[in-house]
């Protein structure tokens, strides 16, 4: 099966957070981001357990700069 770039499948990354270390949180959003993958078809999933560090503020930046078109907190 071949694919071209008009039919891609969609994709979704999850992401389990626990109060984890921002500088690194932030390395793999923006590598996401980063990706040579249509946007529209990028779902990434953030799944946290009541982070108190700020992890969750960091994941919404993303979401309201609208750097990813498929983000969901979770």
């Amino acid at each position: 099966m071949s694919l071209s770039r008009n039919n891609l499948p969609s994709i979704s990354i999850v992401s389990c957070t626990w109060n984890t270390n921002l500088f690194m949180f932030e390395q793999v959003l923006k590598v996401i981001q980063m990706q040579n993958y249509p946007k529209k078809l990028i779902e990434h999933i953030v799944m946290d357990a009541g982070s108190i560090n700020g992890t969750v503020e960091l994941a919404k930046k993303y979401l309201t700069q609208k750097k990813m078109e498929r983000f969901k907190h979770i």
